[in-house]
């Protein structure tokens, strides 16, 4: 399941056009809803003019699951298996035009993680982390554009800021390392690359 909003635009801009004031506390509900919604997942996809921005949440709850016999054969000679895994994460983006062809962007999640396990005993255990994720900042640049066409190229780099010692209690004991699974963060620099046509 995912949740998302997005408010764009320039504030002064769009106040102006409105005749409405610059600050949105002023504003009544119709005119909240007169601003620029567009859905989440135009954030890759699009660039901002000079002075523009966006500012995006996303809410995504995902979860997956996994049938076993319970015999060694089952387990694959491992001691435990994990059933079922449960993930919620909160995305923040925003975007800024720098140029009318380069924008930024940055994007930063928080995540809350659980897995289920059983041992080969028959014993049930649960494991769990919760943090900041990779923080991921690129550039949007438009290659090439006329009134409704864009070529643009998108250049990226996730961060990791988000956490590769997670640890909890298991079977094993107290304080142990969890699966990579369960960390918060790849541990590594990652490129994030892409070219969208719009047409």
């Amino acid at each position: 399941m995912v949740i998302g909003v997005v408010l764009t635009g320039s504030l002064a801009s769009a106040a102006q056009a409105q005749d409405q004031p610059s600050d949105l506390t002023e504003l009544d509900l119709e005119e909240l809803m007169q601003l620029d919604i567009i859905p989440i997942d135009v954030m890759g996809s699009h660039i901002h003019l000079a002075g523009d921005w966006m500012v995006g949440y996303r809410y995504m709850n995902m979860g997956e699951g996994s049938s076993h016999g319970g015999s060694a054969t089952d387990f694959g000679g491992f001691m435990v298996q994990p059933t079922s895994m449960r993930m919620q994460m909160h995305m923040v983006e925003a975007m800024y035009g720098v140029t009318n062809d380069l924008t930024l962007m940055v994007m930063l999640p928080y995540k809350r993680l659980s897995m289920d396990h059983v041992t080969l005993m028959g014993n049930h255990f649960t494991t769990a982390s919760q943090g900041i994720g990779d923080l991921m900042v690129g550039a949007h640049y438009a290659l090439y554009r006329t009134d409704n066409r864009f070529l643009i190229s998108l250049f990226g780099i996730h961060l990791p800021t988000g956490s590769i010692n997670q640890r909890g209690e298991t079977p094993a004991g107290a304080h142990q390392k969890l699966p990579y699974p369960m960390q918060l963060g790849s541990g590594t620099f990652d490129l994030h690359t892409g070219l969208t046509f719009i047409d």
